[in-house]
């Protein structure tokens, strides 16, 4: 699996602010570089756990039903590519973002990659219990 994550920090904004909120949804060592004159905080990583930040806010936000239908309808072959909203992040908050205009200050791009991205979507978001053959 290999996980890499994207932002772009803004002229007005804190780059420290921008790297903390990628950090509420993920757990990786992350930096900050420059792509023809526009600053990004990325960061990498091949290890599943890397996104135990963001399992655990869609678990306390009870938004387990919509992640599964945006982590689902975001694969592309092998892939899974989710944006998130920035200032929700840094607020410690889950906000799916289906278009970019929907975050002022752009969003964090999450890519995903991986043999089998359903196993992953269940790893973050596991699928509802079954009880008496039938989803709760």
């Amino acid at each position: 699996m290999e996980l890499s994550v994207k932002a772009a920090v803004n002229p007005t904004e804190d780059p420290n602010k921008v790297k903390a909120a990628v950090l509420n949804l993920v757990d990786m060592e992350l930096t900050l570089v420059e792509e023809n004159g526009q600053s990004y905080i990325v960061g990498s990583s091949q290890s599943i756990s890397a996104l135990s930040p963001l399992r655990k806010l869609i678990g306390k936000a009870g938004i387990a039903r919509l992640a599964r239908e945006v982590l689902r309808s975001s694969v592309v072959g092998d892939t899974i590519e989710i944006k998130l909203h920035k200032q929700a992040a840094f607020a410690g908050a889950v906000s799916f973002v289906s278009q970019d205009g929907e975050s002022p200050m752009g969003p964090i791009i999450i890519t995903i990659t991986a043999a089998d991205p359903g196993k992953v979507i269940d790893w973050i978001v596991p699928p509802p219990k079954r009880l008496d053959g039938l989803h709760r």
